[in-house]
C-alpha cells in the first residue's frame, strides 16, 4: 500500500484507489476488498463517537450497517457523500487529530502500515507470492477475524495517543495542536513526570508558539491551561 493522498478538503484515504489497483493489476480478489481496512476504520470510528455528526446526517446508511451489520464497505464505495473515501471532515474534532496523526501513508507504524502487517502476519511467507502483485491486503479474508485483528491496531494506538511520550514523538514530526499543548501545559502544572520530563515539555511548548511570555503562562496559575495555550497563540510579533 503505497500512495500518499492529500488535498483541499484533506482525503484521508480512498476506496476507489485500491479499487482502481484491483482492476489496473487485474488481481483476483473483487473489487470491495479496495474498501477492507476503510470499512474497520470507519466501523470502530463509529464505537468510539468520534464520526461527525455532519457525516452521520449525510449517511445515515452507516449506523444501519453497522448496528445491524450490512455491509459497511457498500456504503463508503456507493455514497453520495462519502464517494468512496474517507475525509478529516468526516470526524469530530478528536478523531480528526487522531486520523490524521495515524492514518498516514508514509509512517512505518500508520494505520495503512497496520493493514500491510496483518496480511503479512496472514500470509506469512506467501505474502511475497507474485499472485499478490505487491498488493497481499487486498487478498486478506473480510471476515469477523480479519476486522477483530485490524481494529486492534488502532485500539493500541488510540490508548497511547495521549501519554507524553507519544506526543514527544509527534511534535518531532510535525507542529502540535492547541489540545495538545494544553494536555502538556496540564501535565507541566501537575508535575506529572520526572525534571526531566516536565523540562522537555516546557521545551516542547516553547517550541511550538512564538510568544517568549509563554513559559510565565504555563506557570501562572490565575489562568487555566486553555487560557494560557489561548494567549500565546494569539500573539502577533512585531514587524520592523
Amino acid at each position: 500500500m503505497a500512495f500518499c493522498i492529500g488535498g483541499s478538503r484533506m482525503v484521508i484515504d480512498s476506496g476507489a484507489r485500491h479499487e482502481a489497483k484491483i482492476k489496473a493489476k487485474h488481481l483476483a480478489c473483487p473489487p470491495l476488498a479496495g474498501y477492507n481496512h476503510l470499512a474497520v476504520y470507519l466501523k470502530w470510528a463509529y464505537g468510539k463517537g468520534l464520526l461527525s455528526e455532519r457525516l452521520l446526517k449525510a449517511e445515515p446508511r452507516i449506523e444501519t450497517a453497522v448496528r445491524e451489520g450490512t455491509d459497511l464497505r457498500e456504503v463508503i464505495a456507493t455514497g453520495e457523500y462519502m464517494n468512496g473515501k474517507i475525509r478529516s471532515t468526516d470526524f469530530t474534532k478528536e478523531g480528526r487529530i487522531f486520523t490524521e496523526d495515524f492514518y498516514r501513508f508514509e509512517c512505518h507504524s500508520g494505520y495503512p502500515a497496520c493493514v500491510d502487517n496483518l496480511a503479512l502476519q496472514y500470509f506469512r511467507k506467501n505474502y511475497y507470492s507474485r499472485e499478490f502483485a505487491d498488493e497481499a491486503y487486498l487478498f486478506v479474508p473480510y471476515d469477523e477475524a480479519y476486522c477483530k485483528n485490524l481494529s486492534k491496531y488502532i485500539e493500541e494506538a488510540w490508548d497511547k495517543r495521549d501519554t507524553t511520550e507519544e506526543i514527544v514523538k509527534r511534535s518531532k514530526r510535525r507542529k502540535l495542536n492547541r489540545d495538545e499543548l494544553v494536555l502538556l501545559v496540564d501535565r507541566i502544572r501537575k508535575c506529572q513526570g520526572t525534571e526531566k520530563q516536565i523540562d522537555k515539555m516546557i521545551e516542547i511548548v516553547e517550541k511550538n508558539v512564538v510568544d517568549p511570555e509563554v513559559s510565565n503562562y504555563i506557570f501562572y496559575e490565575e489562568i487555566t491551561p486553555e487560557e494560557a495555550i489561548d494567549k500565546a497563540l494569539s500573539y502577533q510579533p512585531i514587524l520592523l
